[in-house]
């Protein structure tokens, strides 16, 4: 099983290291450490070359590949041919 991607997951997306400030699919909003806020399409986030999940404090939350399957074709299409929804 994978990191869940939750609110207080630790984030390494753009080469930044962000957190999971909010998680609404097939949207998530990250929170940078100055503060600063980043919407993401989650499909965008997971198929991002150099994403990394770490677990957040509590362990409360959806893995990521269960966010992923809840998509739809519209959604999961920017991932590419090898995803399957």
């Amino acid at each position: 099983m994978g990191a869940a991607l939750s609110p207080g997951a630790g984030v390494v997306y753009d080469g930044q290291r962000w957190e999971v400030a909010g998680l609404t699919p097939p949207s998530v909003l990250l929170a940078g450490p100055a503060g600063e806020l980043r919407p993401v399409s989650i499909s965008h986030l997971l198929a991002a070359p150099g994403t990394r999940v770490s677990e957040a404090r509590d362990g409360d939350g959806l893995d990521a590949g269960t966010v992923v399957s809840s998509l739809d074709v519209a959604m999961t299409a920017p991932i590419g041919p090898t995803m399957t929804a």
